[in-house]
């Protein structure tokens, strides 16, 4: 006998859906404070997909799961979206490679892009003393 299954989003987002709970969390993002206008997330796996709402004023943001019309769209496989989330693909790389689409307010879009972390070469790593390497002054 078959077992109804739950009730759940349309598609498991994992890392998506702990990046957009951050932000919701968080209200007001210092690096977003010169955007405003709403952004939609379109993610997709397979034929199943899955849609997140940021509307910003100046940093500050609500984040839902509202569809419809927006300033901006971003649309992404959901394995690269994670990637983005962890730092391993930039989004900007990824939409000049046509790897991802994007539609309207391309400058809520870069903003929104800032939001990623850096590659984890980007991050200062320990020198061959476990100390982090700097630049050398002057000699004394």
């Amino acid at each position: 006998m078959a077992r109804a299954r739950a009730s759940r989003p349309a598609v498991d987002i994992g890392r998506a859906d702990a990046f957009f709970d951050q932000l919701r969390e968080k209200e007001y993002e210092p690096l977003l404070h010169d955007a405003t206008g709403g952004l939609r997330v379109d993610l997709r796996t397979g034929e199943r997909a899955a849609s997140w709402r940021l509307d910003v004023d100046h940093g500050h943001v609500s984040v839902s799961r509202r569809q419809g019309r927006a300033d901006a769209a971003l649309r992404a496989e959901r394995a690269l979206f994670d990637r983005f989330v962890e730092g391993e693909a930039n989004m900007m790389a990824a939409l000049l490679r046509g790897a991802i689409d994007v539609e309207g307010d391309l400058g809520l879009l870069t903003a929104f892009g800032r939001l990623f972390p850096g590659p984890p070469s980007s991050q200062r790593s320990p020198g061959a003393d476990g100390k982090a390497s700097t630049r050398k002054g002057r000699s004394g």
